[in-house]
């Protein structure tokens, strides 16, 4: 019975199938050249831009509550709706808790762990180890881990001695692959037969450096 508003930046292609009853607004860049928004957005042009396109919104539909997905998001939704009384939930799909071989930089950890957002009303971090890593550098934080978004299979099919890894080759650092591949080097010696594929896109640099790891 709630009414839903899915609020998209800078992107008119979703990817995932959306009911029919909720209302998608899309928050124009303003700019459309790519090389120019990139420049616009460095000095600060298109935020102010941004920010006065989601005050709108927000004041047309009034939320009770608003779910930002990341964390700059729902500070901007928390310092633009401070006269309507709209409850906050912050959400962070990112990891706190990473390897001493890239750690969070000083922005990041500021941004993340630093600032006081008194008025969020609650957090929500994906795994256990995130949620003791910020210990009481936060408030009521929760764990929500990533849904399962395929139908579960009722029997189990024939598989191959494979372990598979996917996601962006350019964020290795973020998605662990760098670790994964070190890790598997101990691994492999105990299961043989076994065998790691990492799939991913992303430039030839990472590539090439992944693969020097292997």
């Amino acid at each position: 019975g709630d009414s839903v508003t899915l609020i998209i930046q800078e992107s008119s292609n979703i990817k995932y199938p959306v009911s029919k009853d909720i209302d998608i607004v899309l928050l124009e860049p303003h700019v459309k050249n790519a090389v120019v928004r990139k420049v616009f957005a460095y000095i600060g042009i298109l935020r102010k831009h941004y920010l006065k396109d989601l005050s709108k919104i927000l004041h047309i539909k009034k939320p009770d509550i608003f779910i930002g997905v990341m964390g700059p998001f729902a500070r901007d939704a928390y310092s633009l709706t401070r006269d309507i009384g709209t409850k906050i939930i912050q959400t962070y799909h990112g990891c706190f808790d990473l390897p001493d071989t890239a750690p969070l930089n000083r922005r990041n950890d500021i941004e993340k762990c630093f600032v006081k957002d008194k008025d969020i009303k609650y957090r929500t971090v994906l795994t256990i180890a995130d949620k003791v890593f910020i210990g009481d550098r936060m408030r009521n934080v929760f764990v929500m881990p990533n849904p399962l978004a395929f139908e579960p299979l009722e029997s189990v099919p024939d598989k191959k001695k494979y372990i598979l890894a996917c996601g962006r080759l350019d964020v290795w650092e973020v998605k662990g692959f760098d670790l994964l591949i070190k890790a598997w080097a101990i691994v492999a010696e105990f299961h043989p037969g076994w065998k790691l594929r990492i799939a991913g896109d992303g430039n030839k640099q990472s590539f090439d450096f992944l693969k020097s790891l292997a």
